[in-house]
């Protein structure tokens, strides 16, 4: 069955055999929209006959009846992740697609106001943030939103950088004008690539990052989910805003949202989460050091 949100044109393709008897409207995931499902086999019941038929077959004088109560929705089959119940029709918000509550992809607002609640909540409530976050619907969204923090970041960063380094060319006398040309250039040209160099670093780490959680079992979301939680978690990089000291709680903060949404992305615990993105590396980075110095030790 295809749907076709009237409001926004969005369309899908959905199987008509999982839409639950008795829903007859669907909530667009991409503007929100509700409007009534197209008549199928199951779409729900018929719809009541004009009025002079009505008249015609019945008495006026009867009161009429009541209206029946809402279906209750149906219940997801047991052990069924939370993330395919919206796709399955199971729950509020669903119907023809899944519902993200997320204000950067639904534009209830304007850029800059979807963009600072949309910061906020990830910063400050990032376990419900994720939980409402949409596995699925695109990379283009989260991507930018990427871009946009992790390149503020990135820029922020090398400014301080910067400063610092004319800072102490200053107190020297200027008698490295030369390498702080060099250096000013350097740092200009990581400016300039910075969009660059933050979307590889979202696209490898995403990799990386996914390979590892497949390792323990841990990554059922797929890897769009994976995606979009890395590039959500670049929110703290507001932080580097603050000289050395912001740059340090960005990374750490960082890598708290990552655990916290890889764990509601892929419905897995947090200690498995773990695992896979802490104890293994830093196991494997201990081991290759640990050989090295063996190594050395054979060597001399």
């Amino acid at each position: 069955m295809r749907i076709v949100c009237p409001n926004c044109n969005y369309t899908r393709e959905i199987d008509s055999a999982r839409i639950p008897k008795g829903v007859v409207r669907a909530s667009c995931p991409q503007c929100q929209h509700r409007f009534i499902l197209p008549s199928g086999p199951e779409s729900g019941p018929e719809p009541p006959p004009p009025i002079e038929e009505v008249r015609s077959r019945s008495d006026l004088s009867a009161p009429e009846p009541a209206p029946a109560a809402p279906a209750r929705p149906p219940l997801p089959p047991p052990g069924m992740p939370r993330f395919q119940q919206a796709t399955a029709g199971y729950g509020p918000g669903t119907g023809a697609g899944f519902h993200s509550g997320i204000d950067w992809e639904t534009r209830p607002s304007g850029f800059f106001q979807n963009l600072y609640t949309t910061t906020w909540e990830v910063l400050f409530h990032p376990g419900d943030f994720y939980e409402r976050m949409a596995r699925t619907g695109g990379y283009k969204g989260p991507l930018i939103y990427g871009l946009i923090l992790g390149c503020l970041g990135w820029v922020v960063s090398i400014f301080w950088q910067l400063l610092l380094t004319m800072a102490g060319v200053a107190i020297k006398g200027g008698s490295n004008e030369t390498s702080l040309l060099i250096q000013t250039v350097v740092f200009l040209g990581l400016m300039v690539f910075s969009p660059l160099f933050v979307a590889l670093g979202l696209l490898v780490a995403g990799v990386v990052q996914h390979l590892l959680l497949m390792i323990v079992d841990g990554a059922d979301g797929g890897f769009e989910a994976t995606f979009r939680v890395l590039a959500y978690a670049q929110a703290p990089q507001i932080f580097a805003i603050v000289p050395i000291l912001g740059g340090m709680v960005a990374w750490v903060w960082s890598a708290v949202l990552i655990v916290i949404g890889m764990s509601k992305a892929h419905e897995t615990g947090i200690g498995r989460v773990i695992v896979a993105l802490i104890v293994i590396p830093f196991g494997l980075m201990f081991l290759l050091v640990l050989i090295a110095l063996i190594v050395v030790l054979l060597v001399l």
